[in-house]
């Protein structure tokens, strides 16, 4: 009988589950000839279930795969806890302003803020209502259809997003540009471009896609 062969992933099995949460998964590995693994993909009691191998990650893959978990996991927080502290506002708060700064009359419907901050609308609506109370936004109807809402940065807005700015940098130089050479660096951006593009094939998200849509 074919001896099992050992667990695929060179990580503890609390972690894996952690990385693919949203999933609910089961493993068995097998021995078939060379190393892989069955996931049983559970998509709800009525949908049935979905079997196939996957291969497993070589240590190359699963150095470079856990070093971008663990990036987008640490470095947000690491983001949002200096914005909090030094300029009273989140990181996501930050990336409104900052995308709304971006556009054309500093405004944007409200569904183009959604889709280029990456946010859910109910998400985006709470946030956008506490940066108005705070005077830092302000909500207004569209000229042709009154039900159309833009957001419009206000001057106080761009007063705390300058004011913001100059420590989020900092942050960002000590973090990670000031710890890579440049040919590092370079080698990032080319690695993650094709990833975000997988991601975004519309390009519906970031400062590019807010300004296409201030356009139109």
């Amino acid at each position: 009988m074919p001896a099992i062969a050992e667990p695929m992933f060179p990580v503890p099995m609390t972690e894996m589950l952690a990385i693919v949460r949203h999933l609910q998964i089961s493993c068995r590995c097998n021995y078939l000839g060379k190393r892989s693994c069955t996931y049983i993909y559970s998509r709800g009691i009525d949908s049935g279930a979905m079997a196939y191998q996957v291969p497993r990650m070589d240590d190359l893959e699963s150095r470079a795969w856990l070093s971008l978990v663990w990036t987008t996991e640490l470095l947000p927080a690491a983001l949002d806890a200096q914005l909090q502290a030094e300029a009273g506002m989140t990181h996501f708060e930050f990336i409104v302003l900052s995308t709304l700064r971006q556009t054309k009359g500093s405004s944007l419907r409200t569904k183009d803020l959604a889709a280029a901050v990456n946010a859910t609308m109910p998400r985006l609506s709470r946030v956008v209502g506490k940066l108005a109370d705070r005077g830092l936004v302000e909500r207004v109807g569209g000229n042709a259809d009154g039900r159309v809402v833009h957001v419009h940065l206000t001057t106080a807005g761009r007063r705390a997003l300058v004011r913001a700015l100059p420590g989020h940098l900092a942050l960002v130089r000590e973090l990670v540009i000031d710890r890579l050479e440049p040919a590092q660096l370079r080698a990032i951006a080319s690695a993650l471009e094709p990833i975000v593009e997988r991601l975004d094939p519309h390009k519906r998200t970031g400062f590019a896609a807010a300004q296409r849509a201030a356009d139109d």
